[in-house]
């Protein structure tokens, strides 16, 4: 088990007087768990967990000073030398990064600006913005920015900066040794969404006939179709497609699937309104009659 000490203070007039809001402060904190939980994610998969553990509260501002504990959930992993929970501090900026941009540099650079090109660097990606200014950022820093639960959780933890008489917040250590500031002035930035601007994805159940890729098993090239009309779609349901590479599943006209179905919204740098689907679950039901009453769902290839 790794376990790091992280302090976030909040600065301005509404906390002199040492007092917390909890409406203001606590879903911060969750916002700041849920972040590290899914940078750790994306940096080095399911092996790790992180747990944010509030140690206290101490005036002079706010200040909560937390426990930041990351545990192994696999046995035979090799996570010492990688120092896993330090690299998340680190990439999304609550640590002074002694290698180069972090997630938080990257915000402060854009300041709320379009990413309108990227040109791969090797480790790194030069990327260029609307009005022509340019940087060289690590293609993990990247790989994080463009994530949209890493942008919203990133978003919540500096959300109460736009709280009326908080005027800056500080990530560091207890020692305060390495201090990262974020001003009021600065939270806007964390509003905007890199390439597109994200609209809440959508999870509904829909039935319809499916139409075959030209290669069997592949994710993407599916198409449903709902009486005249039909829409492309990328299928992720593994014991789907396993059971199509072997033939297992038949294809026509008078069969229907259950698919449940992801519907990803997002507004390009353009304006026009893009959908991606994602079929996660497709189960057959035997017949169009009995879809009428009750859906009787079978497993592939049943």
């Amino acid at each position: 088990m790794e376990r790091r000490y992280l302090r976030i203070t909040f600065e301005g007039a509404a906390v002199l007087d040492h007092e917390a809001d909890v409406e203001t402060f606590a879903p911060a904190l969750l916002s700041a768990a849920h972040l590290l939980q899914r940078v750790t994610k994306i940096r080095h998969g399911s092996n790790f967990t992180v747990k944010l553990k509030l140690a206290g509260v101490e005036g002079n501002c706010i200040s909560f000073d937390i426990a930041v504990v990351q545990t192994i959930l696999e046995k035979f992993v090799n996570f010492l030398s990688n120092m896993p929970l330090l690299d998340t501090l680190t990439v999304v900026g609550f640590v002074q990064s002694t290698s180069g941009y972090t997630l938080i540099d990257l915000y402060k650079f854009l300041k709320g600006r379009l990413i309108i090109s990227e040109k791969d660097e090797g480790k790194n990606v030069l990327i260029e913005t609307a009005d022509g200014e340019k940087t060289s950022v690590p293609k993990p820093v990247l790989e994080l920015y463009k994530d949209r639960d890493v942008k919203k959780t990133l978003r919540g933890t500096t959300r109460p900066l736009d709280t009326k008489g908080i005027d800056r917040m500080k990530f560091s250590d207890p020692e305060c040794k390495s201090v990262i500031e974020i001003e009021k002035d600065e939270s806007p930035w964390f509003d905007v969404t890199p390439i597109e601007n994200e609209i809440e994805d959508e999870e509904i159940v829909v039935f319809g006939r499916l139409d075959r890729p030209s290669l069997q098993g592949e994710q993407g090239g599916w198409k449903l179709i709902r009486g005249g009309d039909s829409f492309s779609m990328t299928v992720t349901d593994e014991d789907f497609l396993e059971a199509v590479r072997k033939n297992d599943i038949s294809f026509s006209s008078s069969t229907i699937y259950r698919v449940e179905l992801l519907i990803s919204q997002s507004i390009s740098a353009d304006g026009k309104l893009r959908y991606k689907n994602v079929a996660k679950t497709i189960r057959r039901v035997r017949t169009p009659e009995q879809t009428t009453l009750a859906f009787e769902e079978d497993e592939p290839g049943e």
